[in-house]
């Protein structure tokens, strides 16, 4: 009897009595470590996609850029002047960051019609087309209105290169004789002779849509001729 009373009155055992201390302060620092290895490989991951995002813009619009001026190049021509002995040349402007061109271009077959196409780099980076629409002053002799038919930005973020101790400035836009070799003016700008002188253009588009560098610029570079040349030139 005495030992029934004493096992009854005996502290029963508790088996869910909780963590101590020592295990609460354990588990907390492994639930840390695995938060910051979370939330680690999130940045990461984050990090990854955006510079593969930013990549692929800049691609895109780089490429887009080089399609857009390599096809007005291919179809640029020398306008006939009445009662001149040469042409207008293709090339009304040529430096390293704008080039003007008159082309056969997104014209009707049954009235075609020239149009004088711009290409700028502007104070933003943004490469800039404007275009200019004909006007027949002497049926086929062309002049062009001076006001712009429409403007459009084919490429943003076009980084500019500079030159330094150990690297060359690499221009927009270059300009190459019917011999192959690179052209460099006579003076401050080309002169009206030099310009018809111009059988290709090295074009070199470079962008970077991530102001902190931490996606890899793209640069597009290609050379184009103009076919068109040797027809005006013939008189054909």
């Amino acid at each position: 009897m005495i030992s029934a009373i004493s096992r009854a009155l005996r502290p029963r055992r508790r088996d869910d009595a909780g963590l101590g201390l020592p295990e609460l302060l354990v588990t907390m620092a492994l639930m840390s470590i695995v938060s910051l290895i979370v939330v680690t490989l999130f940045v990461s991951v984050s990090r990854a996609f955006n510079n593969d995002t930013t990549a692929n813009d800049n691609t895109n619009s780089a490429a887009i850029g080089m399609n857009e001026i390599s096809r007005v190049l291919r179809a640029g021509t020398e306008i006939r002047r009445s009662g001149e002995a040469t042409n207008t040349p293709v090339f009304l402007v040529a430096t390293h960051s704008s080039v003007t061109v008159h082309a056969y271009l997104d014209t009707e077959s049954d009235d075609p019609q020239p149009v004088k196409i711009n290409f700028t780099l502007n104070a933003s980076n943004e490469l800039v087309e404007t275009r200019y629409a004909a006007v027949a002053s002497s049926d086929p002799y062309w002049t062009f209105s001076t006001t712009a038919q429409s403007t459009r930005v084919i490429a943003r973020n076009v980084s500019t290169s500079v030159a330094t101790a150990t690297a060359t400035a690499t221009p927009l836009f270059t300009y190459i004789d019917v011999n192959g070799d690179p052209m460099t003016p006579t003076g401050s700008a080309f002169t009206a002779t030099e310009r018809s002188s111009i059988a290709a253009v090295g074009v070199s588009i470079e962008v970077q849509a991530n102001p902190d560098g931490l996606a890899k610029a793209v640069r597009i570079e290609n050379t184009v001729g103009i076919p068109n040349l040797s027809f005006s030139r013939l008189g054909l």
